[in-house]
């Protein structure tokens, strides 16, 4: 589990325009899904939530994913579900966490994933053990 410093440090980083985090969208999806249980978020609400977020993953600009994040807490707040939305935003739809959109990298064809980090380590582990 990674450390509040660490975590800290990497949030600097990320805001110095050096290096830029980029979250993975299954990553966010399951936890996503974990939420549902943790907040009671009925099977309707579910369905469009998920509507709401595959849209904002298909986010072309910051601008188009802060105006569709905004929108997703509001409704989410409004049907009932104002604990749920709070931890959406801080969580997921808040710098540096925020990446898991299609064009977050800002580097065309970069996608949210770390899949290729992920295959390095798994060959990493299985090496050493």
């Amino acid at each position: 589990m990674l450390n509040d410093e660490l975590l800290t440090a990497v949030a600097e980083l990320c805001g110095t325009g050096v290096s830029k985090l980029v979250s993975c969208w299954q990553h966010f999806l399951r936890n996503l899904y974990k939420a549902y249980t943790r907040y009671n978020v009925s099977e309707d609400a579910k369905q469009e939530i998920e509507l709401m977020v595959n849209d904002l993953h298909r986010s072309r600009s910051q601008a188009m994913f802060d105006a569709l994040a905004a929108l997703i807490v509001k409704w989410i707040a409004d049907n009932g579900l104002p604990k749920f939305a709070k931890w959406l935003e801080a969580f997921y739809l808040t710098a540096p966490w925020s990446t898991w959109w299609y064009m977050a990298s800002g580097v065309l064809g970069v996608m949210a994933t770390n899949n290729p980090l992920e295959s390095a380590w798994r060959g990493e582990h299985a090496s050493m053990t």
